[in-house]
């Protein structure tokens, strides 16, 4: 399977064993999960601007955790029981109103025994590591939030005694002590986005963020600055609060030409009158039900990609393409995998129908591939060889004749995928007369530009849609630039060889 992501990640060439999975969004980091289950007693800092999103990582913390066995509880200073619930617990996780301690008023809601006997106008020091402790022993083991930490710290630091002075580090210092000693997970919130004296206190040490984009789109990181024993591969998730959840997007898996072939659950999205559908349907309800007939759509990829990641859109449209009955001319980017489109298209048509109803133009570059071509299978290999002719650039004149013949097996229009860096100059000089092909057929034409040469310019003259395709972080997503759209991160699963996809918006 391809990783659908940086260049550094290996392809399917290079994993030939990985089978079909799932992969695009998760609950809950596994690296945070390996924090607080590796080891008991772990306190976690969260830093991060107000709205960034750390009430609802919290809760989805303590909803993972609860998961593992043991209590959770949820101490909030600022909002009460009943609106915690309805806010962030009610629809989105399994704990319930005794999962909340709401010392902004009176502690009487928990049903843990301990708290109900300690107010916070007895809280100092002292009895606030008793009253800990004390929860702890009754908890089998206790995972607890406090939001904000900020609060509970200025309340308690105020009721210290004069003989007695306390700071902030020794104070957390003390509780990390008696947590270790428990095994209490503690996660502190915080809303000073910068680092303190806390930060070599704790075990680990997240923070959360949230950028606009030129477009307005929200853009929100998860950086893990400090996890204390475990392994970091890559210190930055992108996340997403959709559906008021804390949700981390993960790197997206491709099949490549390696995987299995054979019957599939995929099923097809029907087309309108005026619009075919993206194959997707959360990309269909962004764009009003899918890509208008006889248009020209632009898709934009951004450096860092894997060479394969154009298809993951593209095929999707095809798919649902041949699946009605109809025909796909693809010119695929020269550095793509070899067999890549007959593995990904051949599973949504009948027995031996691909080579009638998908023509797929020679454009794979040996000289410029890194790919282990004894890995590949020969046949495809030589398939998708350029031919001796095809060096000197793209023949429009006889892509037209191939697409006549296509559209005679065909029922209805055609899509056309074509990639600008394949089709070359002599392309880039008729884009209008294409357009005009396009919209004379009722056809729909992909043109998907590299971030190379200036294609894209010529492409945007003539496309009445603008997506792009680009890397944040580990993880690859898609947003409009016409329309303008949010930033939509990929969830997918692989049955038997076929992408069933769908969009996340990060919101």
């Amino acid at each position: 399977m391809a990783r659908f992501d940086t260049d550094a990640v290996s392809d399917h060439s290079e994993n030939k064993t990985a089978g079909a999975g799932q992969s695009g969004v998760t609950e809950f980091p596994a690296e945070l999960s390996r924090f607080f289950t590796q080891e008991q007693g772990r306190v976690l800092l969260v830093r991060g601007d107000p709205g960034a999103g750390k009430t609802l990582f919290a809760v989805q913390a303590l909803d993972v955790l609860r998961q593992y066995g043991g209590d959770v509880l949820y101490v909030s200073t600022r909002v009460d029981t009943d609106t915690v619930y309805s806010n962030y617990l009610q629809e989105t996780t399994g704990l319930t109103r005794s999962n909340v301690l709401d010392i902004s008023q009176t502690p009487t809601e928990a049903d843990i025994a301990p708290a109900e006997a300690l107010g916070t106008d007895r809280f100092d020091p002292e009895t606030f590591l008793e009253w800990l402790q004390a929860v702890g022993d009754v908890s089998g083991p206790l995972t607890i939030a406090f939001d904000s930490w900020e609060l509970v710290e200025r309340h308690l630091l105020s009721k210290a005694h004069q003989d007695n002075p306390i700071d902030p580090e020794r104070l957390v210092t003390r509780m990390s002590t008696l947590a270790r000693s428990n095994g209490i997970r503690v996660v502190l919130i915080t809303e000073n986005p910068e680092q303190t004296g806390l930060d070599y206190v704790v075990d680990g040490v997240v923070k959360l963020s949230v950028n606009h984009s030129a477009g307005g789109r929200p853009e929100r990181t998860l950086l893990f600055e400090k996890l204390r024993g475990v392994r970091i591969g890559n210190r930055t998730r992108p996340f997403t609060l959709s559906g008021e959840t804390f949700r981390v997007f993960t790197p997206v898996d491709l099949p490549g030409p390696q995987g299995p072939i054979g019957a599939s659950e995929w099923l097809p999205i029907d087309d309108s009158k005026s619009t075919f559908s993206t194959g997707i349907a959360d990309l269909d309800a962004m764009l009003g039900g899918g890509y208008s007939r006889g248009s020209v759509v632009h898709l934009e990829l951004g450096p860092d990609l894997s060479r394969d990641a154009w298809s993951l859109l593209c095929f999707a449209t095809a798919r649902n393409f041949l699946s009605h009955d109809m025909c796909v001319a693809v010119v695929p980017l020269p550095e793509s995998s070899p067999g890549l489109t007959r593995h990904n298209l051949e599973p949504a048509l009948p027995d031996t129908e691909f080579e009638t109803r998908c023509d797929v133009f020679e454009t794979y570059d040996h000289e410029h591939s890194t790919v282990d071509t004894e890995a590949d299978d020969p046949g495809e290999t030589a398939r998708a060889a350029p031919a001796d002719d095809a060096v000197g650039g793209f023949d429009y004149d006889d892509y037209l004749r191939r697409l006549v013949a296509l559209r005679e097996e065909s029922n209805g229009p055609l899509l056309q995928i074509i990639s600008m860096d394949a089709a070359g100059d002599v392309f880039s000089d008729i884009m209008s007369d294409h357009a005009t092909y396009v919209a004379l057929h009722n056809d729909l034409s992909i043109l998907v530009t590299k971030p190379e040469g200036g294609k894209r310019t010529r492409s945007d003259q003539i496309a009445d849609i603008h997506l792009c395709l680009e890397r944040r972080g580990e993880t690859a997503f898609l947003y409009g630039k016409n329309p303008v759209t949010p930033f939509l991160g990929f969830d997918m699963s692989a049955t038997e060889g076929v992408l069933d996809v769908s969009l996340q918006e990060m919101v």
